[in-house]
């Protein structure tokens, strides 16, 4: 998200959580699912370093597998 700020990218990610959250997925045969997500959110910049945006997805990929350690269906971030 370009010109994303780190809080709001975090607001953002908690909105989806709980928007997948509410809602119920129905299949063809009305089998109903509920699904969970794991999100892992970072930013740049925020330190001044330079980054490349491989690290930068290093670094949500961390997040994002500290949030499924911790017990899914929760937001996890890595703040520079």
């Amino acid at each position: 998200m370009p010109n994303c700020a780190f809080r709001q990218a975090l607001r953002i990610a908690n909105q989806i959580l709980s928007g997948v959250n509410q809602h119920e997925f129905i299949l063809a045969d009305d089998l109903v699912l509920k699904v969970t997500v794991s999100i892992g959110v970072t930013t740049f910049p925020g330190t001044g370093e330079d980054m490349s945006g491989a690290a930068l997805l290093e670094q949500a990929d961390k997040a994002l597998y500290e949030a499924k350690n911790a017990g899914r269906n929760r937001v996890c971030s890595y703040e520079i």
